[in-house]
Protein backbone atom coordinates (compact mmCIF):
# COMPACT_ATOMS: atom_id res chain seq x y z
CA UNK A 1 0.00 0.00 0.00
CA UNK A 2 2.68 2.68 0.77
CA UNK A 3 3.01 5.58 2.77
CA UNK A 4 -0.24 7.54 3.75
CA UNK A 5 1.20 10.23 1.49
CA UNK A 6 1.13 8.51 -1.61
CA UNK A 7 -2.38 7.11 -0.38
CA UNK A 8 -4.14 10.47 -0.25
CA UNK A 9 -2.51 11.10 -3.65
CA UNK A 10 -4.52 8.41 -4.64
CA UNK A 11 -7.81 8.83 -3.58
CA UNK A 12 -7.52 12.11 -4.97
CA UNK A 13 -6.24 10.87 -8.49
CA UNK A 14 -9.61 8.23 -8.07
CA UNK A 15 -11.23 11.64 -9.24
CA UNK A 16 -9.59 11.92 -12.79
CA UNK A 17 -12.51 9.37 -13.06
CA UNK A 18 -14.90 11.99 -12.73
CA UNK A 19 -12.94 14.27 -15.24
CA UNK A 20 -13.15 11.37 -17.71
CA UNK A 21 -16.63 11.46 -18.33
CA UNK A 22 -16.41 15.78 -18.71
CA UNK A 23 -13.82 14.96 -21.37
CA UNK A 24 -15.88 12.18 -22.86
CA UNK A 25 -19.26 14.31 -22.56
CA UNK A 26 -17.55 16.86 -24.86
CA UNK A 27 -17.12 14.22 -27.70
CA UNK A 28 -21.03 12.85 -27.03
CA UNK A 29 -22.26 16.35 -27.64
CA UNK A 30 -21.14 16.68 -30.72
CA UNK A 31 -22.40 13.03 -31.48
CA UNK A 32 -25.91 13.52 -29.88
CA UNK A 33 -26.41 17.05 -31.81
CA UNK A 34 -27.16 18.71 -28.43
CA UNK A 35 -25.61 22.23 -29.70
CA UNK A 36 -22.80 23.94 -30.77
CA UNK A 37 -23.36 26.98 -28.27
CA UNK A 38 -20.31 27.33 -25.79
CA UNK A 39 -22.56 28.82 -22.57
CA UNK A 40 -24.54 25.26 -23.53
CA UNK A 41 -21.78 23.11 -23.04
CA UNK A 42 -20.54 25.31 -19.85
CA UNK A 43 -23.99 24.85 -17.94
CA UNK A 44 -23.49 21.09 -18.56
CA UNK A 45 -20.14 20.94 -17.34
CA UNK A 46 -21.25 22.85 -14.62
CA UNK A 47 -24.28 21.03 -13.46
CA UNK A 48 -21.51 17.75 -13.74
CA UNK A 49 -19.49 19.40 -11.03
CA UNK A 50 -22.38 19.93 -8.57
CA UNK A 51 -23.40 16.40 -9.35
CA UNK A 52 -19.77 15.13 -8.94
CA UNK A 53 -20.07 16.64 -5.31
CA UNK A 54 -23.32 15.39 -4.54
CA UNK A 55 -21.88 11.49 -5.07
CA UNK A 56 -18.69 12.58 -3.05
CA UNK A 57 -20.60 13.53 -0.14
CA UNK A 58 -23.54 11.28 0.04
CA UNK A 59 -20.64 8.62 0.45
CA UNK A 60 -18.36 10.81 2.40
CA UNK A 61 -21.53 10.97 5.12
CA UNK A 62 -21.37 7.18 5.93
CA UNK A 63 -17.85 7.14 6.57
CA UNK A 64 -18.67 9.96 9.27
CA UNK A 65 -21.30 8.15 10.55
CA UNK A 66 -19.31 5.27 10.89
CA UNK A 67 -16.54 7.70 13.07
CA UNK A 68 -19.71 8.56 15.37
CA UNK A 69 -21.59 5.37 16.09
CA UNK A 70 -18.20 3.29 16.53
CA UNK A 71 -16.54 5.94 18.97
CA UNK A 72 -13.96 6.93 16.34
CA UNK A 73 -14.22 10.89 16.44
CA UNK A 74 -14.17 10.60 20.34
CA UNK A 75 -11.29 8.38 20.33
CA UNK A 76 -9.19 10.86 18.59
CA UNK A 77 -10.18 13.94 20.38
CA UNK A 78 -9.49 12.06 23.69
CA UNK A 79 -6.41 10.75 22.89
CA UNK A 80 -4.98 13.14 20.53
CA UNK A 81 -2.86 12.87 17.35
CA UNK A 82 -2.40 9.15 16.95
CA UNK A 83 -1.78 6.59 13.60
CA UNK A 84 -4.43 4.49 11.89
CA UNK A 85 -2.57 1.56 13.90
CA UNK A 86 -2.80 3.02 17.34
CA UNK A 87 -6.31 4.00 16.86
CA UNK A 88 -7.21 0.47 15.55
CA UNK A 89 -5.60 -0.66 18.73
CA UNK A 90 -7.79 1.87 21.24
CA UNK A 91 -10.96 1.06 19.89
CA UNK A 92 -10.68 -2.94 19.15
CA UNK A 93 -11.48 -2.50 15.02
CA UNK A 94 -10.23 -3.37 12.04
CA UNK A 95 -6.41 -2.16 11.40
CA UNK A 96 -7.24 -2.45 7.71
CA UNK A 97 -10.53 -0.78 7.77
CA UNK A 98 -9.63 2.36 10.43
CA UNK A 99 -6.42 3.07 7.82
CA UNK A 100 -8.68 3.29 4.90
CA UNK A 101 -11.17 5.46 6.96
CA UNK A 102 -8.55 8.04 8.23
CA UNK A 103 -7.29 8.13 4.98
CA UNK A 104 -10.64 9.07 3.34
CA UNK A 105 -11.74 11.62 5.85
CA UNK A 106 -8.63 13.42 5.67
CA UNK A 107 -8.57 13.37 1.57
CA UNK A 108 -11.93 15.13 1.84
CA UNK A 109 -10.35 17.72 4.60
CA UNK A 110 -12.90 16.24 7.84
CA UNK A 111 -9.63 15.39 9.57
CA UNK A 112 -6.38 15.88 9.44
CA UNK A 113 -2.84 14.30 8.87
CA UNK A 114 0.88 14.97 10.14
CA UNK A 115 3.19 13.33 7.32
CA UNK A 116 5.85 13.67 9.78
CA UNK A 117 4.61 12.05 12.67
CA UNK A 118 2.32 9.86 10.32
CA UNK A 119 -0.62 11.15 12.81
CA UNK A 120 -4.05 11.66 12.04
CA UNK A 121 -6.15 14.35 14.57
CA UNK A 122 -9.00 16.34 14.71
CA UNK A 123 -8.42 20.37 14.08
CA UNK A 124 -9.36 22.30 16.45
CA UNK A 125 -12.91 23.76 16.46
CA UNK A 126 -14.42 20.85 14.69
CA UNK A 127 -14.20 18.25 17.28
CA UNK A 128 -17.47 19.96 18.89
CA UNK A 129 -19.35 19.26 16.20
CA UNK A 130 -17.92 16.27 15.08
CA UNK A 131 -18.67 14.24 19.20
CA UNK A 132 -21.60 16.16 19.58
CA UNK A 133 -25.14 14.75 20.10
CA UNK A 134 -27.25 17.22 18.29
CA UNK A 135 -26.41 19.60 15.48
CA UNK A 136 -25.98 19.19 11.57
CA UNK A 137 -23.65 16.26 11.74
CA UNK A 138 -25.70 13.69 13.93
CA UNK A 139 -28.85 15.04 11.53
CA UNK A 140 -27.28 13.98 8.79
CA UNK A 141 -26.19 11.03 9.82
CA UNK A 142 -29.77 9.81 10.97
CA UNK A 143 -30.94 10.80 7.41
CA UNK A 144 -28.32 8.43 5.91
CA UNK A 145 -29.84 5.35 7.14
CA UNK A 146 -32.90 5.62 4.57
CA UNK A 147 -30.00 6.03 2.02
CA UNK A 148 -27.60 3.28 2.83
CA UNK A 149 -29.32 -0.28 3.39
CA UNK A 150 -25.52 -1.91 2.92
CA UNK A 151 -24.86 0.05 5.99
CA UNK A 152 -25.27 -2.54 8.66
CA UNK A 153 -22.70 -5.08 6.47
CA UNK A 154 -20.43 -1.65 6.32
CA UNK A 155 -20.36 -0.83 10.05
CA UNK A 156 -19.62 -4.91 10.63
CA UNK A 157 -16.63 -5.51 8.88
CA UNK A 158 -15.32 -2.56 11.10
CA UNK A 159 -15.64 -4.75 14.23
CA UNK A 160 -15.15 -8.19 12.62
CA UNK A 161 -12.29 -7.32 9.44
CA UNK A 162 -14.52 -8.91 6.92
CA UNK A 163 -15.48 -7.99 3.66
CA UNK A 164 -18.53 -7.26 2.47
CA UNK A 165 -19.67 -9.52 -1.05
CA UNK A 166 -19.75 -7.93 -4.09
CA UNK A 167 -23.59 -9.26 -4.82
CA UNK A 168 -24.55 -7.99 -1.36
CA UNK A 169 -23.70 -4.30 -2.20
CA UNK A 170 -27.15 -2.44 -3.58
CA UNK A 171 -26.94 -1.95 -6.94
CA UNK A 172 -22.54 -2.14 -7.05
CA UNK A 173 -22.46 -3.43 -10.31
CA UNK A 174 -24.95 -1.24 -12.02
CA UNK A 175 -24.03 1.86 -11.04
CA UNK A 176 -19.99 1.16 -11.75
CA UNK A 177 -20.94 -0.61 -14.96
CA UNK A 178 -22.93 3.26 -15.88
CA UNK A 179 -20.23 4.57 -14.69
CA UNK A 180 -17.17 3.40 -16.38
CA UNK A 181 -18.54 2.12 -19.69
CA UNK A 182 -18.41 5.70 -21.32
CA UNK A 183 -14.79 5.66 -20.13
CA UNK A 184 -14.07 2.15 -21.37
CA UNK A 185 -15.84 2.71 -24.70
CA UNK A 186 -14.44 6.54 -25.05
CA UNK A 187 -10.84 6.28 -23.82
CA UNK A 188 -9.12 2.67 -23.65
CA UNK A 189 -7.82 2.76 -27.01
CA UNK A 190 -5.81 6.07 -26.28
CA UNK A 191 -4.61 4.18 -23.07
CA UNK A 192 -3.97 1.01 -24.88
CA UNK A 193 -1.83 3.00 -27.98
CA UNK A 194 -0.27 5.36 -25.33
CA UNK A 195 1.73 2.08 -24.53
CA UNK A 196 3.77 0.19 -27.70
CA UNK A 197 4.74 -2.87 -25.99
CA UNK A 198 0.78 -3.07 -24.40
CA UNK A 199 -0.76 -2.51 -27.93
CA UNK A 200 1.87 -4.74 -29.75
CA UNK A 201 1.15 -7.55 -27.34
CA UNK A 202 -2.40 -7.44 -27.84
CA UNK A 203 -2.83 -7.06 -31.43
CA UNK A 204 -0.64 -10.26 -32.08
CA UNK A 205 -1.94 -13.38 -34.32
CA UNK A 206 -3.67 -15.55 -31.47
CA UNK A 207 -3.08 -13.63 -28.19
CA UNK A 208 -4.62 -14.17 -24.99
CA UNK A 209 -6.21 -11.33 -23.08
CA UNK A 210 -7.55 -11.97 -19.48
CA UNK A 211 -9.94 -8.88 -17.82
CA UNK A 212 -9.97 -9.98 -14.27
CA UNK A 213 -13.58 -8.29 -12.08
CA UNK A 214 -14.99 -7.67 -15.45
CA UNK A 215 -18.64 -6.44 -14.33
CA UNK A 216 -20.76 -6.18 -16.68
CA UNK A 217 -18.68 -7.24 -19.49
CA UNK A 218 -18.36 -3.45 -20.97
CA UNK A 219 -14.04 -3.57 -20.61
CA UNK A 220 -14.22 -7.21 -22.12
CA UNK A 221 -16.11 -6.34 -25.17
CA UNK A 222 -14.28 -2.80 -25.86
CA UNK A 223 -10.97 -5.30 -25.73
CA UNK A 224 -12.42 -7.92 -27.85
CA UNK A 225 -13.28 -5.23 -30.32
CA UNK A 226 -9.60 -3.05 -29.91
CA UNK A 227 -8.30 -6.87 -30.81
CA UNK A 228 -9.98 -8.48 -33.05
CA UNK A 229 -6.74 -11.00 -33.47
CA UNK A 230 -6.97 -12.19 -30.06
CA UNK A 231 -9.22 -14.03 -27.71
CA UNK A 232 -10.37 -11.98 -24.89
CA UNK A 233 -11.68 -14.00 -21.27
CA UNK A 234 -13.78 -11.95 -18.47
CA UNK A 235 -13.61 -13.35 -15.14
CA UNK A 236 -15.62 -12.71 -12.27
CA UNK A 237 -16.53 -13.86 -9.28
CA UNK A 238 -20.24 -12.67 -9.23
CA UNK A 239 -22.64 -14.85 -11.52
CA UNK A 240 -24.55 -12.24 -12.55
CA UNK A 241 -21.91 -10.03 -13.69
CA UNK A 242 -20.85 -12.25 -16.17
CA UNK A 243 -24.40 -13.32 -16.92
CA UNK A 244 -24.65 -9.57 -18.00
CA UNK A 245 -21.09 -10.22 -19.91
CA UNK A 246 -22.08 -13.12 -21.70
CA UNK A 247 -25.18 -11.25 -22.77
CA UNK A 248 -23.28 -7.98 -23.90
CA UNK A 249 -20.87 -10.21 -26.00
CA UNK A 250 -23.57 -11.87 -27.59
CA UNK A 251 -25.45 -8.78 -28.37
CA UNK A 252 -22.29 -7.41 -29.68
CA UNK A 253 -21.47 -10.31 -32.10
CA UNK A 254 -18.40 -10.78 -30.69
CA UNK A 255 -16.94 -14.30 -31.09
CA UNK A 256 -13.23 -14.08 -29.79
CA UNK A 257 -14.52 -13.03 -25.92
CA UNK A 258 -15.97 -15.21 -23.11
CA UNK A 259 -16.52 -15.06 -19.92
CA UNK A 260 -16.39 -17.20 -16.76
CA UNK A 261 -17.56 -16.96 -13.36
CA UNK A 262 -13.92 -17.63 -10.79
CA UNK A 263 -12.19 -16.53 -7.87
CA UNK A 264 -9.31 -15.23 -10.42
CA UNK A 265 -6.61 -15.85 -7.98
CA UNK A 266 -7.73 -19.48 -7.15
CA UNK A 267 -8.89 -20.37 -11.13
CA UNK A 268 -5.40 -19.14 -12.01
CA UNK A 269 -3.20 -21.68 -9.36
CA UNK A 270 -5.81 -24.03 -10.14
CA UNK A 271 -5.15 -24.05 -13.55
CA UNK A 272 -1.48 -23.82 -13.68
CA UNK A 273 -2.27 -20.73 -16.05
CA UNK A 274 1.05 -18.83 -15.07
CA UNK A 275 2.53 -17.26 -18.64
CA UNK A 276 -0.16 -18.23 -20.56
CA UNK A 277 -1.88 -14.86 -20.95
CA UNK A 278 -0.37 -12.02 -23.10
CA UNK A 279 -2.00 -9.22 -21.72
CA UNK A 280 -3.90 -9.51 -17.80
CA UNK A 281 -6.21 -6.38 -17.11
CA UNK A 282 -7.39 -5.26 -14.09
CA UNK A 283 -10.38 -2.27 -14.57
CA UNK A 284 -11.39 -0.91 -11.26
CA UNK A 285 -11.20 -3.85 -9.08
CA UNK A 286 -7.67 -3.99 -7.68
CA UNK A 287 -8.10 -1.52 -5.14
CA UNK A 288 -11.03 -3.59 -4.04
CA UNK A 289 -8.76 -6.95 -3.32
CA UNK A 290 -7.95 -7.37 0.40
CA UNK A 291 -4.13 -6.93 0.65
CA UNK A 292 -1.98 -9.99 1.71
Amino acid sequence: RGSCSNNLSHRRNHSRYFHCLWHITKHQKMRANIGEKEEEFSALETFQEKMKDIVTGTLLLSSIRLGKELGLFESMVRIGPATSTDLAEITGLSKRYIHEWCIQLTANGVIEYNAESDQFFVPLGIDKVLTSEFGIVPMMCCLSENHTPQYKMLKNAFNEDTGIYWGDMVAAAKCANAFFKPVYENMLQTWIESEPTLRQAMSKEGAHIADIGCGFGASTCRLASLSPNARVLGVDFHPESVEKTMELIFSSNLNNASAIVANAGIWAEKNNYAGCFDVICFFDCYHDARSR
